[in-house]
């Protein structure tokens, strides 16, 4: 077995050298899967370069971080040298949001544009900075392989978003119980607002238009160190907390609903 291992080894060697192509496949034998493996490939992710098995799963030769110029997408990846070919395939770590079309420029080669779905087009504030979507150019556009798990979900109508990771409803909800209050959000596809993001939005209620934020108990989807009792703020300030009876009928109070991006 050893003998045939070292003499594909030369086969390889050979081919490798002088460019022949070989037109059926390689088999490797050997007593042991350490006997049926090539070795010493360099790890290089030139065009010319065989391709070992560390680069390719360590991905280098085709994943690339890009800057970002206006909702333009731009990147250098030594690998592609003749061009953008149809099926080229890339995984790509996206950079700040941006709001508009993406366009994606690889080697400063014309713009491609990128998209969800034909006719439908990325947009640059989709993605948390550092997501990695795969894509795939098709001669015309670069297709998004597997971004819908992990795309920003747009707010629903009425609601604003407070930042890329949830949206938040404007206006307070009529005075109800903790139950009441949260199967109302339940229904419509939202949920209470946690005592962290009605602080956060209450900070910011002028530049996101918010309405009375400071003024009156509102629900959170928190509980507190009391059994059946669920955490409560913004009565005098955005930082104002307290904690009320799950099921308090004879003093209710408002709520808002949040909804996760």
């Amino acid at each position: 077995m050893r003998h045939a291992t070292t003499l594909l080894l030369g086969l390889v060697s050979l081919c490798l050298q002088a460019q022949v192509l070989i037109d059926r496949p390689i088999e490797l034998v050997g007593a042991s899967p350490a006997q049926r493996q090539v070795l010493g490939l360099p790890q290089d992710t030139s065009a010319s370069a065989v391709l070992s098995a560390a680069t390719e799963q360590a991905g280098r030769h085709r994943t690339v971080a890009v800057t970002l110029s206006g909702s333009t997408w731009q990147a250098t990846l030594g690998s592609i040298t003749d061009g953008l070919t149809a099926g080229t395939s890339l995984m790509v770590t996206t950079p700040e949001p941006v709001e508009g079309p993406v366009e994606l420029v690889v080697n400063g080669q014309p713009a491609v544009p990128v998209v969800m779905a034909p006719g439908a087009a990325l947009m640059g504030d989709a993605y948390p900075q550092g997501t990695l979507l795969a894509v795939v150019y098709d001669g015309t556009a670069f297709q998004v392989m597997n971004g819908r798990v992990n795309a920003r979900r747009p707010c629903p109508t009425g609601m604003v978003a407070v930042n890329g990771e949830y949206c938040i409803e404007p206006n307070e909800r009529p005075a109800s119980n903790f139950f009441e209050a949260a199967l109302a959000c339940m229904s419509e596809d939202r949920r209470l607002c946690s005592w962290g993001e009605l602080v956060s939005a209450c900070l910011s209620a002028t530049q996101l238009g918010l309405n009375n934020m400071v003024g009156n108990w509102e629900w959170t989807r928190d509980s507190a160190n009391e059994d059946g009792n669920v955490r409560m703020v913004l009565q005098s300030s955005c930082q104002a907390a307290g904690t009320r009876v799950a099921t308090e009928t004879t003093m209710p109070i408002v709520s808002r609903c949040c909804y996760s991006r």
